[in-house]
């Protein structure tokens, strides 16, 4: 049976969420995987730990839909 390498995964998952390089490192550097997952959870419940998403505008312009 292969072990899960629960860091990596965290780490892929830290960098999906867009989560700060801190947030990064700091998995990194735990110890254990009850440290890995207090360190996701804190990161997810703090907004200013993540960094800023790109806001997309669209605007429709019903002349210009063909049906």
């Amino acid at each position: 049976m292969a072990k899960i390498d629960y860091r990596g995964n965290a780490i892929r998952a830290a960098k999906e969420l867009r989560y700060s390089q801190s947030v990064i490192n700091s998995i990194k550097a735990a110890k254990n995987d009850i440290e890995i997952e207090r360190i996701m959870c804190t990161a997810r419940n703090q907004d200013d730990i993540r960094k800023p998403r790109q806001k997309v505008s669209c605007k429709l312009n019903m002349n210009t839909i063909w049906c």
